[in-house]
């Protein structure tokens, strides 16, 4: 049995052999001690471990005519692929910036990160986005459970609100949303700076999270601006709220 004074060797035992949290569970779970030091041990490693991570940037031109949410995923695989193949470092998209041109693009599937912000940039009216094919789920998906961008891990916390610099859409002209704009997927996030500026949204309204077009149902908005921007709707269903959290 490991008694308390142990804890300080156990803690350093654990960090040079478990840089994984899968491999601390396996040695915790054959080892007899109070669950208290199990506890410190495992706090001690994931400290270590938030230190061990890779950040990556992601920005990404999408060619006319293509679908978003693919050459999105597809670029955050290949970014992360080519970070130094450590299996005890954590590579994650950060930041997502897409960048469109004039054209016609479409969404099929939400533009998911599970880890820091989402920016959507065109080059005005002749950039045209159709999102009627997105079957579930806002175009602009936060903290994604399942997002292809990597595990969630939070960029800056405060009072275990996970911190994002900013999320925009701005320069298109977007059509046939059915859902929410964006969705914070009920975790405690603080945007400092969400804009909608030179943008055309048409809703085609079936069903919302959290009853809004910009639903934080965890968390919310620090500075919010709207500008030279038309929202409007096309269905005989709409959203509750515009904004909520």
């Amino acid at each position: 049995r490991i008694d308390n004074k142990d804890r300080k060797i156990i803690q350093l035992g654990a960090l040079l052999y478990a840089r994984s949290m899968e491999e601390l569970e396996k040695c915790l779970s054959v080892i007899e001690m109070e669950e208290e030091i199990k506890s410190e041990i495992v706090d001690a490693v994931e400290e270590y471990n938030e230190d061990e991570k890779v950040g990556i940037d992601l920005v990404v031109t999408v060619p006319d005519g293509s679908e978003i949410s693919a050459v999105v995923a597809a670029q955050a695989e290949e970014a992360i692929a080519a970070v130094d193949d450590d299996p005890y470092i954590s590579k994650s998209i950060d930041d997502i910036v897409i960048k469109l041109g004039t054209g016609n693009y479409t969404i099929a599937e939400p533009i998911e990160n599970a880890n820091g912000s989402v920016r959507i940039l065109g080059e005005g009216k002749n950039t045209k986005v159709d999102a009627s094919t997105i079957a579930e789920g806002a175009i602009i998906s936060l903290n994604a459970p399942d997002a292809t961008t990597a595990p969630r891990r939070a960029l800056t916390k405060k009072d275990d609100y996970t911190y994002i610099e900013k999320v925009s859409i701005e320069d298109v002209v977007l059509t046939g949303v059915k859902g929410s704009l964006i969705y914070d997927n009920g975790v405690k996030t603080c945007v400092n700076n969400l804009t909608i500026s030179n943008a055309q949204i048409e809703l085609a309204t079936e069903a919302v999270d959290f009853q809004s077009i910009i639903a934080f149902q965890g968390g919310g908005v620090k500075d919010f601006t709207i500008k030279n921007s038309t929202v409007y709707n096309t269905t005989d269903t709409y959203a509750k709220y515009f904004i909520r959290y």
